[in-house]
């Protein structure tokens, strides 16, 4: 995969970009993202990867998670919609914020952001 430099722009300006598609058609957004990361049939091995193998908590479960332990798996599903159709990927706001995956992962909350689940986002909109 390309690597990607995220261009910063402004909500104002983003939305400039939309206003118009938006005007020319319906917009797609994806679908659901659990039911997806299940038909994958993980377990608590592949929930935790490498970086995660001797957390003292299970794992199982914590889909956010899988954007630092399978970031492959999550692309795959972020392709897989944008490949269906979709004009606009989601990521999570209740999971994703950093206390939840403090609590659910490490003490450092910032060392766990969630960069590979926006990736295809990049790629598609360059956001």
């Amino acid at each position: 995969m390309t690597a990607v430099v995220p261009i910063r722009r402004t909500r104002e300006a983003r939305l400039r970009e939309l206003e118009p598609l938006l005007a020319q058609r319906i917009l797609v957004l994806d679908g659901a993202m659990g039911t997806m990361i299940q038909s994958y049939h993980l377990g608590e091995r592949e929930y935790r990867g490498d970086r995660f193998a001797d957390w003292p908590r299970d794992l199982k479960g914590n889909n956010d998670l899988l954007s630092l332990t399978q970031p492959e798996i999550i692309r795959a599903i972020h392709r897989a919609y944008l490949d269906a159709g979709a004009d606009i990927l989601e990521t999570t706001r209740r999971h994703g914020r950093r206390g939840f995956i403090a609590i659910s992962t490490t003490t450092k909350p910032d060392a766990n952001r969630k960069p590979g689940a926006v990736e295809p986002w990049k790629i598609v909109w360059n956001w």
